[in-house]
């Protein structure tokens, strides 16, 4: 049985080449699109999963209360983990990693610049469980000035592995390699390449920072005993911090509260919600579109296979009779259908690994992944996901056949025989196989045009927040970032002298804190009406030539100036949002204080300026002039000569600084970046548009041959009868364009829908206009025609004398 099984199939499959070739190419396109998706999914829920004690892993989130508004951080102060693991039954270990920033490292005579370095405490091998190619976890870092250090940083520093003893200078200490992870046998949100010991931040600033439990500066983690609920760790936490932090606010007199969040490690890469969270972070709902968009394309190719399968029917309508009327049960032609459509699906498998193997990279690059389908990918087990990829192409066969064995099954012999038009009888309904076919066509064109719709909004609120004017000028400005331990710290003032005179540069200010760049925030103390009440906001601190280099325009006030000696330590400068927010009507004038022992009073506001990103609205933001501490500086350049003045820079900064490198960006550039997550979500959608079009064209080009192949009769009379190749060409095209008309009422409102919620998580956002909406149908519609054309005019120009002996 099973060997006709196979021999119907191929012999099916080579009588009808040209439509097989269509189905098996579609199938295959849709297959491979699939399984690259479903291969970023598994990558994305594979986060944090494969650590040793998961379902005990937790991390604490702090939240900070000023005045009535909540600013949720990642981040808790630096002595919240020891005094939760002495305070709280049920927690087996608690973990802390303390910000480090950017570093620049000497390793010999050489500098290198490291991110993602941390200072953490010794026991962290008991929650993070990487493999030590050297070293013992255990001790790694448990004395001062020790370090461990990733695989691949070593390699990138060093050279080799090799590296237990080795000493890398620090601006502050001589640290000692005591041990080197592997960095990719798992898949988190926490990728540190450098850990250096706990006990190596100095005594002093210890104390400074476990005296302050609103200074946030550490990732918590925190292990669970075995049997420990996540409901009583809350409980207990909540009550830790009422008994502990609320009796020191009430002590410090500051009109605020803190409050902390319990979060499972599986969850973390899924909340994009808390502010300093790690870089990795995503949302769910872009994992649902993905799949969405990959469920899609595979449902068009499999709407392919039903519509030619089901367009076939008129030529095995007889084959099938006969195999009734000699006995063949119906169910024997069901899973004859189905067996022929998992022949299909796994031929076509054998195309879409040659088709993911080629487009696998370009996916990575758009993505920003590592994945493959022929290799071992950190987090996932490759054995396991063969198996899943096999029982998908399985079920997408029985899938895609199981429509057209139901219906090619049910046809009645008698009827078959005689010639009888070709209908389906469910129950009491009997639809014809022609109307099957019209009704996947629609499916597939209006997820086709609302594919084309939402690529096209995409791609337009892109637009729209890069070309915005964000109320600054970003356009040429270099960013250099200044080290504060070597002979430039003391010769900045040079330096920036030397910039200034130069032809090709037309502005320099210095800073600590530019647009699009990570900023500060902090407690200010506001006077009202002779009580001081707290107010957390962001903070900038920068220069006298700040505003005039951005090109900022001031409301009201003044900006700061040199003019004014006391500048430092008693001027503010704040944005529209911060008097706003203050409530203040004016805001001249008003007495504040803060931290950086600057006590005075508002001199100057400015207009609103997005030094976040058009995503959001713009936040309270506060200046101080703190000209000692800056940190980089900004270089506005002419246009006409960057490429000379950035060799002239670099000449400067070598004559001045000899031991840390020359490193720079551009402003417009790192503004962009944060719209990395939009531009990654155009070219997907993009990429997987096109691709949706062309399988669906692809599977319109079979049926419009199969369609103008069963009319060959209709077409020969209308000729006879004095028809015309337009008329004929016109009418054929007419049925299919109708198709997708009635494709582009269902996919506009839907799509509409479902770009509004999109567009409604900006602050800055297009608004949705008719065009959007009518040139994509019309796009579909050009598309569907061209395809369909091609067909209508070969079966318009056949001979009349042979159409009509065409039977």
């Amino acid at each position: 049985m099973l060997r006709n099984y196979f021999l119907s199939t191929f012999q099916n499959l080579r009588r009808n080449l040209g439509y097989s070739i269509i189905t098996i190419f579609g199938f295959a396109v849709g297959l491979a699109s699939f399984i690259v998706i479903f291969l970023y999914i598994k990558s994305e829920i594979n986060y944090d999963r494969n650590w040793k004690n998961v379902n005990r892993i937790y991390r604490i989130t702090e939240t900070l209360n000023m005045a009535g508004k909540d600013d949720r951080f990642a981040l808790t102060s630096f002595p919240v983990a020891p005094a939760l693991k002495e305070a709280i039954q049920g927690i087996e270990t608690v973990v802390r990693f303390s910000m480090m920033g950017k570093q620049l490292l000497e390793v010999g005579e050489n500098v290198f610049t490291v991110e993602n370095m941390y200072a953490a405490d010794y026991d962290f091998y008991k929650i993070f469980n990487y493999t030590f190619l050297c070293g013992d976890p255990e001790t790694a870092l448990t004395e001062p000035r020790t370090a461990i250090i990733s695989e691949t940083e070593a390699i990138r520093l060093y050279g080799s592995i090799d590296v237990i003893g080795e000493i890398f200078e620090t601006p502050k200490n001589s640290i000692k390699i005591t041990g080197v992870f592997k960095n990719d046998d798992f898949v988190s949100h926490f990728i540190p390449n450098i850990l250096v010991s706990t006990g190596t931040i100095s005594k002093d600033f210890s104390k400074k920072l476990n005296a302050d439990w609103f200074r946030m500066i550490s990732y918590t983690y925190i292990l669970a005993e075995p049997g420990t609920t996540l409901k009583e760790l809350k409980r207990s936490i909540l009550q830790w911090t009422t008994e502990t932090i609320d009796p020191w606010v009430n002590e410090k007199e500051l009109s605020a509260r803190a409050s902390f969040l319990v979060e499972p490690i599986s969850k973390i890469h899924f909340n994009n919600t808390l502010q300093y969270d790690m870089s990795t972070n995503t949302s769910t709902k872009y994992i649902f579109i993905f799949g969405a968009i990959g469920i899609f394309i595979l449902l068009i190719a499999s709407i392919n296979y039903m519509n030619l399968a089901t367009a076939k029917s008129f030529r095995r309508a007889r084959e099938i009779g006969i195999r009734k009327v000699s006995g063949a049960t119906r169910t024997q032609l069901i899973f004859q259908f189905l067996f022929e459509a998992v022949i299909f699906s796994l031929i076509s498998m054998i195309i879409s690994l040659i088709l993911i193997e080629i487009f696998t990279p370009v996916f990575n690059q758009i993505t920003e992944k590592n994945l493959s389908l022929f290799r071992e990918t950190p987090g996932m087990d490759f054995q396991f996901i063969w198996l899943q990829v096999i029982i998908i192409v399985i079920l997408v066969g029985v899938f895609s056949g199981s429509f057209p064995a139901f219906v090619l099954s049910s046809f009645k012999p008698i009827h078959v025989l005689k010639g009888v038009g070709l209908k389906v009888t469910t129950r009491n309904v009997t639809f014809s196989t022609a109307g099957i076919r019209k009704t996947l066509v629609v499916i597939q064109f209006s997820i086709s045009v609302a594919m084309l719709i939402s690529t096209w909004i995409v791609y337009d609120q892109l637009q729209y927040m890069r070309n915005s004017n964000p109320g600054f000028d970003k356009d040429n400005v270099m960013v250099i970032n200044l080290p504060s331990d070597t002979l430039m710290a003391t010769k900045k003032e040079a330096f920036f002298e030397e910039l200034s005179n130069y032809s090709g540069i037309e502005k320099v200010a210095a800073t600590n804190s530019m647009p699009g760049y990570r900023h500060g925030r902090l407690l200010f103390f506001i006077d009202n009406e002779g009580q001081w009440i707290n107010k957390t906001m962001n903070l900038f601190v920068v220069d006298d030539e700040y505003m005039n280099l951005l090109g900022l325009e001031l409301k009201s006030g003044r900006f700061f100036s040199k003019d004014f000696s006391n500048d430092d330590t008693a001027a503010f400068v704040v944005n529209e949002a911060t008097v706003k927010y203050l409530g203040i009507d004016e805001p001249l004038g008003q007495k504040m204080k803060c931290g950086l022992n600057v006590n005075g009073r508002i001199v100057g506001v400015i207009k609103n300026f997005y030094y976040a990103s058009l995503q959001n609205n713009v936040e309270p933001l506060v200046l101080v002039y703190k000209p000692k501490w800056l940190t980089r500086v900004a270089v506005k350049i002419n246009p006409e000569t960057i490429k000379q003045t950035i060799d002239f820079i670099e000449s400067k900064w070598e004559g001045f600084e000899q031991k840390q490198p020359f490193t720079y960006s551009f402003l417009d550039a790192n503004f962009d970046r944060h719209y990395n997550r939009e531009r990654r979500l155009l070219n997907i959608i993009g990429y997987f548009a096109i691709l949706i079009v062309i399988i669906s064209s692809m599977g319109l080009l079979g049926l419009a041959s199969f369609t103008a192949e069963q009319r060959t009769k209709e077409i020969g009379i209308r000729k006879i009868m004095g028809g015309t190749e337009k008329q004929i060409i016109a009418q054929l095209v007419k049925e299919f364009i109708k198709l997708i008309l009635i494709a582009g009422i269902v996919a506009i409102p839907a799509s509409y829908w479902l770009m509004s919620i999109w567009l409604n998580e900006f602050a800055n956002r297009i608004t949705l206009q008719w065009t959007y909406f009518a040139y994509s149908l019309i796009v579909a519609i050009t598309i569907a025609a061209l395809t369909v054309i091609s067909q209508a005019i070969k079966a318009a120009r056949a001979n009349p004398i042979d159409v009509l002996n065409y039977e």
